[in-house]
């Protein structure tokens, strides 16, 4: 079984205990520098991991365009483009249900096949000037060059002259004077589109909606081309592991307008419009990678700083070194000049009653740092040996090795009497008497 100790790595050092058991020298300074060290360190660790909590670390985030050859859109209850025409006072408002005076129509495109218009008065809402705004829900859209068996998919919205054959139920066209009323008032169509960001702060998905106001001319027609930018984000916030959410969205919509006549909506599209809003996926995506910092990643980047506050150990570390040579040298010194030696505060001998010469005391500690060399030591301990062998002859000093103390032979109080009686003493010897101070 011993032999599994040879595989420990968890094994401690055996060292050598100096005054009041202590096997390192330790200074005031030292510990003075410690607990400031430490408690910088600490109060840093609690205000990043505030910074961290509220969320004032930013993650690192990677932002790169794409090329896609296929992608889908699918909006969802969220409404891309909203449309409603401003009402004051007493104005006509031309999508009201009973009374239809322009009709919006969604028209999807399928590899440039126009399908079965929509009427999308059945998608709307109240708007703030108290008319209908058409809502654009659910809209499928989708960039494909014919791979995979999915086809294009665009959308289109006209605004065209109330037709009873795209009408649903409960729905009619408004009477002509409605409509001679509606051309002599002052028109203005508003639309909304809507994009969408990521918030690094809060996590989620934020929508920013922006508004156009457009003037309602008959003679005229106004096209609006939009490509949407989609987004392809990774979101990765895991504590400890990988926590990875993906999200898709339209980040952004490039627009191209152009101003037509009624004539030649007529001669291009065989029927009169006059809004056209055509919408499809442009090929260019972005590709966005958030990384938040997890706790591991946090706690280096508090050791990182740390490690800069702990380098001023190392000074530190040199003072206790030298601190400790001059203690030591003074110690063997104080065992031949006892009570004879001042030191200052960081251990350096200031003065040797009885020598007046700097030279002298500095040869001194220079003999006595010698006597902290291992090698010395060892010399020192084999002198001992053979004066022991020659005092007392090799025999005897071998028997040295059998002796033990035989404790039951005594009582408690005589034994220690007699081991206080039976100490020997070898009386160290001059190590200066044979040198010559210069």
């Amino acid at each position: 079984m011993q032999y599994f100790s040879l595989f420990d790595n968890f094994g401690t050092s055996i060292q050598l205990r100096g005054h009041k058991g202590q096997t390192q020298q330790k200074t005031i300074i030292g510990g003075l520098t410690t607990i400031t060290v430490y408690s910088l360190s600490f109060c840093y660790f609690i205000y990043i991991m505030v910074l961290w909590q509220n969320g004032d670390i930013g993650p690192s985030v990677s932002k790169f365009n794409d090329v896609q050859n296929l992608s889908i859109y699918q909006s969802g209850d969220q409404s891309l483009f909203d449309l409603t025409f401003t009402k004051f006072q007493q104005s006509l408002d031309p999508f009201d249900e009973q009374n239809i005076i322009l009709l919006p129509l969604l028209i999807y495109e399928i590899q440039g096949r126009a399908q079965v218009p929509i009427n999308m008065l059945k998608n709307s809402k109240v708007s703030q000037f108290n008319s209908l705004q058409i809502q654009t829900k659910n809209l499928t859209l989708i960039l494909s060059n014919n791979s995979d068996g999915y086809k294009q998919k665009d959308a289109t919205i006209v605004i065209v002259d109330c037709e009873e054959k795209y009408l649903l139920a409960n729905q009619k066209c408004a009477s002509q004077d409605l409509v001679d009323k509606f051309k002599l008032q002052a028109n203005f169509i508003m639309y909304y589109n809507t994009i969408q960001t990521y918030n690094t702060k809060l996590k989620q998905i934020q929508t920013v909606q922006r508004k156009q106001y457009l003037s309602f001319d008959y003679n005229t027609s106004y096209n609006l081309y939009m490509q949407l930018n989609t987004a392809n984000l990774n979101v990765e916030d895991g504590l400890l592991f990988q926590n990875l959410n993906t999200y898709k969205y339209v980040d952004d919509i490039s627009f191209i307008s152009q101003v037509n006549t009624k004539e030649f909506n007529i001669k291009s599209f065989g029927y009169n419009f006059y809004f056209c809003f055509v919408i499809r996926l442009s090929p260019l995506v972005y590709q966005v990678d958030v990384r938040y910092q997890n706790l591991g990643e946090i706690f280096a980047m508090v050791g990182s700083i740390a490690s800069v506050l702990m380098s001023v150990g190392l000074i530190i570390e040199y003072m206790n070194g030298y601190y400790q040579d001059n203690i030591l040298i003074y110690q063997i010194l104080q065992q031949y000049f006892p009570n004879k030696i001042q030191i200052n505060e960081i251990g350096q001998i200031i003065n040797i009653k009885g020598l007046q010469d700097n030279s002298q005391i500095q040869k001194l500690q220079e003999l006595a740092e010698s006597k902290l060399n291992i090698l010395n030591i060892i010399y020192q301990i084999s002198r001992i040996e053979l004066f022991l062998i020659y005092k007392f002859g090799r025999n005897e000093l071998l028997q040295a090795n059998n002796y033990v103390i035989q404790t039951n032979q005594f009582e408690e109080s005589q034994e220690m009497t007699t081991l206080e009686s039976k100490k020997f003493y070898i009386e160290d010897m001059d190590l200066f008497q044979n040198q010559s101070i210069q």
